[in-house]
């Protein structure tokens, strides 16, 4: 129980207000997206790493 509590208050201080909730570099998406979007988040994670 300790270990959920732990996740959940953690989720709180980085501002997680719902579930699912992902985290690719700094963008936050919140609910179900469609595969697009998720492709779109990634591509563009992977454009900042190769400082573009």
């Amino acid at each position: 129980r300790r270990v959920v509590m732990d996740a959940f208050e953690e989720g709180q201080r980085s501002g997680i207000t719902g579930t699912p909730t992902f985290v690719i570099n700094s963008q936050t998406l919140v609910g179900a997206q469609p595969m697009e979007v998720f492709e779109e988040a990634i591509e563009g994670a992977a454009r900042e790493a190769q400082g573009g």
